[in-house]
C-alpha cells in the first residue's frame, strides 16, 4: 500500500510541474518570479506575487491573448522607445542620505 501512495505522490507533483504556466521572458531580466501556481489566462495575485516592472509584464502576457499581448508589446511600432523605458532605470541612482524619515507624517 505504501509504494503505491509514494508513487501518486511522485506523479502529482510531476503533473503539477508539467501543468505550471510556461512563459517566454523576452530577454527580461530573472526576478526570481515563482509562476509555478499561475493559470494561464487568470491574473495571479497582484499582491505577492508582484514586485516590480518585469513581473509585470509577465503577468501582463500570461493574462492577455497573444493579439492584445502584441498591441501593447509593440506600441511605439518599434523597439527603440521599448528599450529606452526598460533602459533608463538603470540611469536611476538613489542617495540614501537624501531620503526623510516620513513614518511620523501628519497628513491631517
Amino acid at each position: 500500500m505504501r509504494p503505491t501512495l509514494v508513487l501518486l505522490f511522485v506523479l502529482s507533483g510531476c503533473l503539477r510541474s508539467a501543468l505550471a504556466v510556461w512563459i517566454d521572458m523576452e530577454g527580461l531580466p530573472d526576478t526570481g518570479l515563482n509562476t509555478s501556481s499561475w493559470v494561464t489566462g487568470v491574473l495571479p495575485d497582484l499582491t505577492t506575487d508582484i514586485w516590480d516592472l518585469n513581473d509585470m509584464q509577465i503577468a501582463a502576457k500570461n493574462v492577455l491573448a497573444p493579439k492584445y499581448y502584441a498591441s501593447y508589446r509593440t506600441g511605439a511600432l518599434n523597439e527603440f522607445t521599448y528599450q529606452a523605458n526598460l533602459n533608463i532605470y538603470s540611469k536611476v541612482r538613489l542617495n540614501g542620505f537624501s531620503f526623510r524619515d516620513v513614518s511620523n507624517m501628519n497628513v491631517a
